[in-house]
């Protein structure tokens, strides 16, 4: 069968767009089944499968390359703030707040860059995000992030000992924050990956 070349968002059934001619020496009785097989290159590859009745197959791929008129629709927060100390941690949840949409569900890759080569607490900074699809399209958006300046609990201060066991943990509130992490671990020993506790 021929390549051909349609829009990524028509309709890419087989009665649209065509199936094999198939003949057979052992009779009319012919099964013909397809596969879709993702592709490179905003492309797919439709192989056909035709089995005869007395079990003899024979296949053939049929590539098909998709127009694609649109670019990938992202969806994410243009203002981002981030507590000092934890921004490596967020890494990967700012990537998964990233929501693309894409017109063809072609595999897609997101890729950013920071305006300052070294990220620090009290600043802030704009990271260029850019998703890009096989077809050769490509959007950037652009996300304000903020490292919040370093601040020590309320309550016990920093180095306090003699703590009694009761006594609440206090800590300064940032403006407009919806949630706390609490970390506990014991002097010297390694921070642990995940939170103790949590508040709202």
């Amino acid at each position: 069968m021929t390549t051909q070349s349609v829009d990524c968002t028509s309709d890419l059934s087989p009665s649209t767009l065509g199936t094999p001619s198939v003949s057979d020496n052992e009779g009319a009785n012919i099964t013909i089944t397809h596969q879709d097989i993702p592709g490179v290159s905003c492309s797919f590859q439709r192989k056909w499968i035709a089995k005869d009745q007395a079990g003899n197959s024979a296949s053939r791929i049929q590539v098909i390359n998709l127009n694609n008129p649109s670019p990938p629709t992202v969806s994410y927060h243009a203002n981002a703030t981030i507590a000092c100390g934890s921004f490596e941690e967020q890494q990967q949840d700012m990537r998964d707040a990233i929501n693309v949409t894409h017109p063809c569900d072609r595999p897609i890759t997101i890729t950013h860059v920071d305006s300052v080569p070294t990220i620090l607490c009290a600043t802030s900074f704009t990271r260029t995000w850019t998703i890009a699809d096989d077809c050769g399209r490509k959007v950037s958006v652009h996300q304000k992030i903020r490292i919040l300046a370093l601040q020590l609990p309320d309550y016990p201060k920093n180095g306090q000992v003699n703590v009694a066991l009761r006594d609440s943990l206090r800590w300064p509130r940032y403006p407009g924050s919806v949630r706390y992490n609490v970390y506990l671990w014991r002097y010297g020993s390694t921070k642990p990956s995940s939170p103790t506790a949590w508040y709202v």
